[in-house]
C-alpha cells in the first residue's frame, strides 16, 4: 500500500454523490493498493476455473457519509485493475466497478535472517 496526498480538486470528479472527501489532518490522499486473491467466487457462490487466483490493484481515495449526527466511512474507488479480461469483465456487469484489464506478475522473495 502506497499513500499519496494530493490536491482535492483532482479528485472531486469521483466524489460518489451523497459522500464527501475525508480527509486527514485537512489533508486528501490516495492509495494505490495490491491484492492477491485465492479461491474467488462471484456474488459468493461461482468460481471460474483458472480465474479464481488473481493479483489486483486499485488505485482508490477515502470518503465519508454522514447519517444524522454519525459519520460513516468508506473508500471509493478510481480504478481497479486484474490482469485477466474475463475478470474485469464480469466484475463490471455483476458490480458496476471500474475495472481495467492490464498483464501484471508478481513474486515473493523471502528475507532470510542470519
Amino acid at each position: 500500500m502506497l499513500n499519496y496526498q494530493v490536491d482535492p480538486d483532482l479528485l472531486r470528479e469521483y466524489v460518489p454523490s451523497g459522500t464527501e472527501l475525508d480527509l486527514y489532518d485537512g489533508d486528501t490522499f490516495i492509495s494505490l493498493v495490491g491484492l492477491q486473491f485465492l479461491r474467488a467466487k462471484v456474488l459468493g457462490a461461482l468460481a471460474f476455473s483458472f480465474h479464481s487466483d488473481f493479483d489486483e490493484i486499485n488505485l482508490r481515495f477515502y470518503v465519508r457519509r454522514r447519517e444524522g449526527n454519525k459519520c460513516r466511512r468508506g473508500v471509493a474507488f478510481i480504478r481497479e485493475i486484474v490482469p485477466k479480461w474475463l475478470i474485469a469483465q464480469v466484475a463490471r456487469l455483476a458490480y458496476g466497478e471500474n475495472y481495467f484489464c492490464y498483464p501484471m506478475r508478481h513474486c515473493v522473495n523471502k528475507l532470510m535472517s542470519n
